[in-house]
């Protein structure tokens, strides 16, 4: 007899509910003839819903959970090719993935674990599963959602984790790395968490903030990304605490066209351009470039304080146009130009209290770095 792949406390994929002993009963009678109707139903047009077409199930398990409940994998999951794996579309989910493996296949159109609009109120226990080989390995598009990975794996997958118009949403302990492009990708949202977490070693940014505000992203390492570790585009009023981004092709953390933005404790080492960029060319903190030239607002009122920034080529940057931002009390050295103002007379930024190993910072001409004795370049 096969085991079923999912079980479900209500109603869902492939379970045998365990409080309700008739239906148990009913479900051990019914399996032997259900596999073998369920061997001819393609995985992706099944839906778990009542009792019967859940039995019916075939071998694979992936299917649609449209009804609130708790949901738990007892098995690894592989979906057909360029289908989704696990959609939700009821609110008030919780599925436990229970450390199993769900697997995509050629080419990766498909989406490993889909959160769609409706499914607000869904909880995630990844439990440490691996999910891979899909288009998007977790897309989340409802408010009030919660993905714990505890140390879980979403990699070798287009896109690792995608929000998109979602808010109050938190993606905690979950390794978005290897990816063919963004590790998170996070979009036209509020409220956003992301913690404890890493993107590294993915083609494109590690995490990619577009259109979004009120979030944070604290205590995650973002490195050795084919572009930037952490981007914020068109994005206000988030905080980065406590991130470690190095080793990047481009930038550690490039602020682009986004304001009033609050950075604390970053650790920006390796890069191949900047430590930290507040601007919006992509090569880097050229004189004279603006963020009008390119079709964009400026970055003001950015705040970055108590990091450090080591053998970048620019340790902290800010182009031409871009004020209002506070630089305090980062230490900087080693880097190509430690701190670089493309402001005359770094125009309304302020730079205070940062240091270097001879409590020097880029000793050339600009603006007084306050209470170091250096300056910005």
């Amino acid at each position: 007899m096969k085991t079923p792949i999912l079980r479900g406390a209500q109603s869902g994929c492939t379970w045998l509910t365990a409080a309700n002993v008739q239906l148990r009963y009913l479900a051990a009678a019914l399996l032997a003839v259900a596999w073998v109707i369920g061997a001819a139903v393609p995985a992706d047009a099944v839906t778990c819903g009542p009792l019967i077409s859940a039995i019916i199930n075939p071998p694979g398990g992936c299917c649609t959970i449209s009804a609130a409940g708790t949901y738990h994998l007892t098995g690894s999951l592989t979906a057909p090719s360029g289908a989704d794996c696990i959609d939700i579309t009821a609110s008030g989910v919780f599925l436990d993935t229970d450390g199993f493996t769900i697997t995509g296949t050629f080419p990766f159109t498909g989406v490993g674990i889909n959160v769609f609009a409706a499914a607000s109120k869904t909880v995630i226990d990844m439990g440490g599963s691996t999910v891979h080989f899909f288009d998007i390995g977790i897309q989340n598009a409802a408010s009030l959602v919660q993905a714990d990975g505890d140390g879980a794996s979403v990699t070798g997958n287009h896109v690792g984790v995608a929000n998109t118009t979602a808010n109050n949403v938190v993606f905690n302990s979950i390794h978005a790395d290897f990816n063919s492009e963004q590790g998170f990708l996070i979009t036209g949202s509020q409220g956003v968490r992301i913690h404890s977490s890493t993107a590294s070693f993915n083609t494109a940014d590690g995490i990619d903030l577009n259109s979004t505000s009120g979030s944070f992203i604290v205590g995650t390492t973002a490195s050795s990304n084919g572009k930037s570790g952490i981007v914020l585009t068109r994005s206000p009023s988030n905080v980065v605490d406590d991130v470690t981004v190095s080793s990047n092709t481009t930038d550690g953390l490039w602020l682009k066209a986004s304001s009033r933005n609050s950075v604390d404790n970053p650790g920006a080492s390796f890069n191949g351009l900047a430590g930290t960029y507040i601007g919006c060319s992509l090569t880097g903190v050229p004189a004279g470039v603006t963020c009008s030239s390119f079709g964009l607002p400026a970055s003001n009122g950015n705040s970055i304080v108590d990091g450090g920034a080591f053998v970048n080529t620019v340790g902290i940057g800010i182009d031409l146009g871009n004020r209002t931002n506070d630089i305090v009390d980062n230490f900087v050295a080693v880097n190509g130009v430690d701190l670089k103002d493309g402001n005359v007379g770094c125009g309304t930024n302020s730079w205070v209290a940062n240091a270097s190993f001879t409590f020097v910072v880029a000793p050339t001409s600009g603006c007084i770095n306050a209470s170091s004795g250096g300056f910005a370049e």
